[in-house]
């Protein structure tokens, strides 16, 4: 399962996942290696862009092996703990949530984002809604505004409240009933919210 990995490293990912999470349980996904693009494809059944080295399923966490990171992809073989750490924030995600599309997507990728440290770009800014953009869809931005929302999540309210909030969303969550989820956890809209993580980064009125 975990050849070619140090395993004691690996168990300090998961130990602070599962402490950040609350999720004390003895389960823990697989770690998958492929060695190509095609392997990588055929693993997530669909044509994987270049960039992406990584993705979590409900049989394990896939990985491009650390050997073919720089020939595979953009990336720079530097931060592999960083990923791993990131797939495995969307697996305990997943199966707190009980679902296997990460939605919300800015959410989700924010918090793999926040766990793994990997604060990035600043996003650009946009005056359409992020959060009903990327409820769905993701993209590079999708990242880098997630990161932005659950750091400001977790420094306002707390990471307790924010785990609260992620274990009320299940497979029949609708972005209106997420909508009103947050509310409820935050005692202040998404949308406000989102204006206020608006005004904080780019120093708006």
């Amino acid at each position: 399962m975990t050849k070619n990995i140090e395993q004691d490293k690996l168990n300090i990912v998961i130990k602070e996942c599962q402490d950040f999470f609350g999720q004390k349980n003895n389960v823990t996904p697989k770690i998958i290696f492929v060695y190509s693009r095609e392997e990588m494809d055929k693993a997530l059944g669909r044509k994987t862009q270049d960039w992406v080295r990584a993705s979590t399923r409900p049989e394990g966490l896939y990985f491009i092996h650390p050997s073919k990171v720089e020939e595979l992809t953009p990336h720079k073989n530097d931060d592999f703990w960083k990923v791993v750490k990131h797939e495995m924030s969307h697996w305990f995600y997943n199966q707190i949530t009980g679902t296997h599309n990460g939605e919300p997507r800015w959410l989700a990728e924010g918090l793999a984002m926040f766990m793994a440290e990997q604060k990035g770009l600043v996003p650009s800014f946009t005056e359409e809604s992020i959060t009903q953009k990327y409820y769905s869809f993701t993209d590079n931005e999708t990242y880098r505004w997630g990161y932005l929302m659950v750091k400001d999540l977790v420094d306002e309210f707390g990471k307790e409240k924010v785990v609260s909030l992620v274990k009320k969303i299940n497979n029949k969550l609708t972005e209106g009933i997420f909508s009103e989820l947050f509310k409820n956890e935050f005692g202040v809209s998404l949308s406000a919210f989102e204006k206020k993580v608006k005004r904080h980064y780019f120093k708006l009125r």
